[in-house]
């Protein structure tokens, strides 16, 4: 596979995310799990209806775009860890169709699971765990790309989405 890669010097620097991404909403997803478990289960559809079948599908795409997202940085030679200097910016593969496909595909597992119980509690509470990746770590993060990548950055933001 072919990889689009810029390689910059060796950096001691590095995004400045104040949390691993999992943890921004990792528990928004627990604590809507354990809301409906607990205190008031709160159902996505009819008792009836049976949203595993869409459920696993999104959890199993999620976790195969993560996979593709992963190994292409790695092809790149890029550290996929916010907490290490970024040494190339990969535009291929995944990074074509979304500059965070990771989080893209975080979130598509997170509402996966959300339908495999059929609760609403983490939908509900989804746009926090989105807002605290936003601030957390995409915005530092696209910062950091700026400051590193200037131009090149710019034109790849220009052409390709954030999330889909």
């Amino acid at each position: 596979m072919d990889t689009q890669q810029t390689k910059i010097t060796t950096s001691d620097d590095q995004a400045g995310v104040i949390v691993l991404p999992p943890l921004t909403i990792g528990p928004p997803l627990v604590a809507g799990l354990l809301l409906h478990f607990l205190l008031a289960p709160l159902r996505f559809f009819p008792e009836w209806w049976i949203g595993h079948p869409v459920g696993w599908s999104l959890i199993v795409a999620g976790v195969l775009l993560i996979g593709w997202s992963k190994r292409t940085m790695r092809r790149a030679g890029v550290d996929p860890n916010p907490y290490e200097p970024t040494t190339a910016m990969v535009t291929s593969g995944p990074y074509a169709l979304s500059r965070n496909p990771m989080y893209v595909s975080a979130t598509v597992v997170y509402v996966g699971i959300a339908f495999v119980v059929n609760t609403l509690w983490p939908i509900v509470l989804l746009p926090l765990g989105i807002a605290l990746l936003y601030y957390g770590v995409i915005a530092r993060e696209e910062s950091y790309m700026e400051k590193v990548f200037g131009d090149e950055y710019r034109a790849y933001r220009a052409r390709v989405r954030r999330w889909l």
